[in-house]
């Protein structure tokens, strides 16, 4: 069983949404290209998906709710979040993402009546 599945469902959500990224790496500190197959593990697996040059979603051993398998991220955050947020499922992450794309904006919008 894979270590990290919230960044997974993340990127397999928006790509069933047909919401299209910028990237998606699962060696985001270069532990296997600087090791090869005798890669730690303490890094790696390290996933990143970049929706644009503003947003990311990334899940690794120093992210925000990594130990819980919740997702960190930078961009699609209300003005009031900052710019980093940490503890999201993949549900909440999408939920943000998909409001930004739509919206091409990179700050996101609560609608009326969500928490």
């Amino acid at each position: 069983m894979a270590k990290y599945t919230e960044i997974l469902r993340l990127k397999q959500m928006l790509e069933n949404a047909g919401i299209s990224y910028q990237s998606f790496d699962d060696d985001f500190f270069g532990e296997r290209e600087m090791y090869g197959t005798s890669a730690s593990g303490i890094l790696y697996p390290a996933y990143a998906l970049r929706l644009n040059d503003d947003i990311d979603a990334i899940e690794h051993c120093g992210s925000r709710g990594n130990a819980r398998d919740l997702l960190e991220i930078m961009g699609a955050t209300t003005e009031q979040e900052g710019d980093v947020l940490g503890y999201l499922t993949a549900e909440e992450v999408f939920k943000r993402f998909k409001y930004c794309y739509e919206h091409n904006t990179t700050v996101y919008v609560e609608e009326q009546g969500e928490e």
